[in-house]
């Protein structure tokens, strides 16, 4: 999990980070801090949760969490601030939560918590996407990986992203997630394949992927056996 903290004021961010450290302890590295927005939307580094102070100078913690989620769409963002008013503002950035600076205390380790059970129903891996750096994508959301020269092409239901990690590494990440190595060039999530033959797989995006005829009896037999486990629930 990685963390960014957001606020110009130093007691505040002082205040944020230690109740932060106190709740997580050895569970999350360094907290990164930033003293403003300028400077975190300069750093171009993706963070799993982001606390932001809706009032700083120069750059404001609203525009500060536009502009970020524009670029990393996946990151939560809880806004900080003593004016109560500020609150309702949160839609604009879709915000996971507000919270008021003299209740950090309880409010953060309570945020942490219902962030921490969203992790474990939604499994992620972290890759090095090209332009975005390491970024989370959502397990049950790839639907095939192919290789593009050098790099990774992860196919998922929303859009494509172009990794530098080779077909190697992102097999060894996903083998224990129902993924199979059909062809040198494609590793596919089973439970996204409609049909198949021993040439070609239909995704149930009605995308296409190849299949290696020395691996189709193998893959039949996986596939066979996803097809039971998700029947029986």
């Amino acid at each position: 999990m990685k963390i960014a903290l957001v606020d110009d004021e130093p007691y505040w961010r002082e205040k944020a980070e230690h109740v932060i450290n106190s709740y997580l302890g050895i569970d999350v590295p360094e907290v990164d801090t930033y003293i403003n927005g300028e400077s975190f939307l300069d750093a171009e580094t993706y963070y799993d949760l982001i606390f932001l102070d809706i009032e700083m100078d120069g750059i404001d913690g609203l525009q500060t969490a536009k502009e970020y989620k524009e670029k990393y769409p996946d990151a939560y963002v809880i806004l900080l601030t003593t004016h109560k008013e500020l609150v309702t503002k949160g839609y604009e950035v879709n915000a996971f939560r507000y919270i008021y600076k003299d209740a950090m205390d309880e409010k953060i380790p309570e945020a942490l918590r219902d962030y921490q059970m969203i992790l474990k129903k939604a499994k992620t891996i972290t890759v090095n996407v090209i332009g975005l750096g390491e970024f989370p994508i959502s397990i049950k959301d790839i639907i095939y990986i192919t290789t593009m020269k050098r790099n990774s092409l992860i196919h998922t239901k929303t859009r494509d992203y172009l990794s530098s990690a080779g077909m190697q590494e992102m097999e060894e990440k996903l083998i224990s997630y129902g993924f199979f190595r059909t062809h040198k060039s494609f590793l596919v999530n089973v439970a996204q394949v409609d049909s198949f033959d021993k040439r070609d797989i239909i995704m149930k995006d009605k995308s296409l992927a190849y299949m290696s005829s020395r691996r189709y009896i193998e893959f039949k037999k996986v596939y066979l056996e996803e097809k039971m486990k998700m029947s029986n629930g």
